[in-house]
């Protein structure tokens, strides 16, 4: 199982050259295993990115996220109350961040690797990563 960081789930959608070959397929492979999950704290991100003019979409936001809500392969993760409870319970070394404490948690709780280009989340010791 894998969880997509928020940039490495646009950068997939959009094919950009920002997300690397090595991330790529492992988001390729893991899509055809119906092994590709992304936090829905990852939609609230972008949705504040667009109201905040910081990110620019070829549709509706909402448009967006539905999309590929509807995708068999691709599965949303709500931020349960488990989840939300253990990104409180982070070891301190881990910055403040809120939504990616959520995203480490979700990957946690899903004995996920993390997809992510973010320097501080892949130092992070207890979560593991892939870029």
């Amino acid at each position: 199982m894998i969880l997509l960081d928020t940039h490495a789930w646009l950068w997939w959608a959009s094919a950009s050259p920002e997300l690397p070959s090595s991330a790529r397929e492992l988001i390729g492979q893991a899509v055809r295993d119906s092994e590709a999950a992304i936090s829905c704290i990852s939609a609230w991100e972008i949705s504040l990115l667009v109201a905040r003019n910081r990110l620019e979409l070829a549709m509706r936001v909402e448009e967006c996220v539905e999309a590929f809500d509807e995708m068999a392969r691709l599965s949303f993760i709500p931020v349960t109350n488990p989840i939300g409870l253990r990104a409180v319970a982070l070891p301190a070394s881990f910055h403040s961040d809120p939504a990616d404490r959520i995203i480490v948690a979700t990957a946690q709780a899903l004995d996920a690797t993390l997809i992510t280009r973010d320097a501080r989340i892949r130092a992070y010791a207890h979560v593991r990563c892939a870029w």
